[in-house]
């Protein structure tokens, strides 16, 4: 029998790519391997498929619109809870906010009633010891000791003195303008003022400023400031004492020195002058005498105003500071208190002390000559002084001969 069958009467195995004896385009049959027949094939089908084929299916079509509408509620519920959550979180904002509001008025209703009661029944000295306490706490803020200068541009000072409690003292709007104001003056009262430049001065002594915003006039309760005055050292706005700048100019210096004059005229604008205390305050550094001339040069351009500070009735004393505020030398002491010619006096003196002025050949020459008259004039003297001794001698030997041979 004929291994090929014609092509009408093949059934088509989904198996095989071809029938067996399918016959090429120009009729001939061609020869094929049947795949359902290939064992080996068979086998690594039933490997990979075999398993995917048997597995079943969980899920039936019944289900699934089922867990649709189910999700939905869900996302729907949760927006509805999401709303809900973010109107509650909103009336516990508002709550806090209200309670926050009342208890600050409450607060201020009661601070401003006691202070007010403060004010009006304690006497002024036991005031002034509750204003000492919150000085203190307020010094121990700012790493300060009770006694030591306080640098009105503190670098914590304006975060500190509005902080709790201690700020609350000076605060007209807790404590009424009267306790506020009469706190803030014994502060100032009480306060040795440093200033890093002269310029300063004119902050509290010409504009008026008040650290406090309570409209204070600062010139008419500040009673102790210290400054210093340096030779050649200027703050580069003229006021704060970042970024300062040296100058080397000699025009430059003499602008400096007579801004500097300016600000301390601007000292007789204190109110009362009398008793009101200035620390001028010279830096230098130990064993350089070169720095030391620059502040007697300062001493020498700034004693005019300092001796008409002293003669209106202002407390003057004048230092030297090396490096550190700390590592001070009061040797200019009692040199304020002379005239202003003792004054210079000094001040030159000092200058030939530290940088001796070269001796000329023709001055030594001159004091040579100077002293060899002197000898001289000594020697003769003491010369003549010999002739006459033995004169008188022999003629009291004369004499008293004579007056024995009488015997």
């Amino acid at each position: 029998m004929d291994d090929t069958e014609p092509p009408e009467k093949m059934e088509a195995d989904p198996q095989c790519e071809k029938s067996p004896g399918t016959p090429s385009e120009d009729g001939t049959p061609t020869k094929r391997l049947s795949l359902v027949r290939s064992i080996p094939f068979r086998s690594l089908s039933s490997r990979i498929f075999g398993s995917w084929r048997a597995a079943p299916t969980t899920d039936t079509e019944v289900d699934k619109p089922d867990s649709r509408e189910q999700i939905l509620t869900k996302m729907r519920d949760l927006e509805i809870k999401e709303k809900e959550l973010e109107a509650l979180q909103a009336q516990v904002k508002e709550l806090k906010s209200s309670i926050k509001n009342d208890t600050r008025k409450y607060c201020k209703d009661l601070s401003t009633s006691f202070a007010a009661a403060f004010y009006d029944k304690l006497p002024r000295e036991l005031r002034f010891m509750v204003y000492d306490y919150f000085i203190i706490d307020l010094r121990d803020q700012l790493g300060i000791k009770y006694k030591d200068s306080l640098y009105y541009r503190h670098e914590k000072l304006n975060d500190k003195i509005w902080s709790d409690p201690w700020g609350f003292i000076w605060r007209s709007n807790w404590v009424g303008e009267h306790v506020a104001k009469e706190a803030a003056s014994y502060i100032y009262s009480q306060t040795t003022f440093r200033l890093y430049y002269a310029t300063q001065i004119e902050h509290f002594f010409v504009n008026k400023y008040d650290i406090f915003w309570l409209g204070l006039d600062a010139k008419s309760l500040i009673r102790k400031v210290e400054t210093y005055i340096h030779y050649n050292r200027q703050a580069k706005d003229g006021y704060h004492a970042t970024n300062a700048i040296n100058l080397h100019e000699d025009d430059a210096i003499k602008e400096l020195r007579e801004q500097q004059i300016s600000c301390l005229e601007a000292l007789h604008n204190v109110t009362p002058i009398e008793g009101f205390q200035l620390i001028v305050l010279l830096k230098s550094y130990r064993w350089d005498n070169a720095l030391e001339m620059n502040s007697l040069k300062v001493l020498e351009d700034i004693g005019p105003t300092l001796f008409g500070l002293k003669d209106a009735g202002m407390k003057l004393t004048v230092m030297q500071v090396y490096g550190y505020r700390w590592d001070v030398e009061d040797k200019y002491a009692g040199w304020i208190d002379g005239t202003l010619e003792e004054w210079n006096m000094k001040i030159a003196a000092k200058r030939e002390e530290l940088f001796p002025k070269p001796v000329a050949l023709e001055e030594v020459l001159e004091e040579v000559e100077e002293i060899e008259e002197f000898v001289e004039a000594q020697e003769t003297e003491e010369t003549e002084e010999t002739e006459e001794t033995v004169d008188d001698i022999l003629e009291d030997t004369v004499d008293s001969r004579w007056w024995e041979s009488c015997d």
